[in-house]
């Protein structure tokens, strides 16, 4: 199995599915090595106790990762193929999750476009400080770009048509592709 990377159509499904199954692992080892010390030696004063409790540490960890994957859900099919049939050519990130220190934020689609950063996010958070903390980083990479996240479905889509409409004449942005990891770097 291809592992996706960060952007892509089905991240998050993939990511789930690997992060309860690594979680599951992880504390299985660490539960079985406390057992075959506990059994062998009739006490958990043991080294294999201490190597377990150990293991327990990577295993809270991804459960934490489980946990953030699980709270949000992969673009369906339908959805993928209406945002793959506007697009046209034009760069996009699918199911991106970005967080500030109050709330996490699922944005199913990203567009970059002259400098101009358009999603979408169902979330009724404030979107004004998810905005701006992606505008930090990309100016901490030394990128003066804008960042405009629609609540309104119907408005990004209709955004996303003007921008292609405005790019079709124009070359591909050599900078998208750095723009795009800044944010790969920030998420989920």
């Amino acid at each position: 199995m291809k592992i996706k990377e960060k952007g892509t159509f089905g991240y998050i499904r993939q990511h789930q599915i690997l992060s309860v199954l690594r979680t599951v692992l992880l504390f299985v080892l660490a539960l079985g090595l406390y057992f075959i010390g506990y059994t062998r030696t009739g006490s958990n004063k043991n080294l294999l106790t201490v190597i377990a409790v150990l293991g327990l540490l990577p295993a809270s960890k991804s459960m934490v990762n489980m946990i953030m994957f699980l709270r949000f859900r992969s673009l369906k099919k339908e959805e993928h193929d209406e945002y793959e049939q506007h697009r046209k050519e034009l760069p996009i990130l699918y199911e991106n999750v970005l967080t500030t220190s109050q709330q996490a934020y699922y944005l199913p689609a990203l567009i970059c476009s002259d400098n101009m950063i358009c999603s979408f996010c169902e979330s009724t958070g404030d979107l004004k400080m998810l905005e701006a903390q992606i505008k930090e980083a990309l100016n901490q990479d030394g990128r003066d770009t804008g960042v405009k996240i629609f609540q309104d479905k119907r408005l990004f889509m209709k955004r996303l048509e003007e921008v292609v409409k405005n790019t079709e004449q124009k070359t591909p942005d050599p900078d998208v592709q750095s723009i795009f990891n800044v944010i790969k770097a920030i998420s989920l």
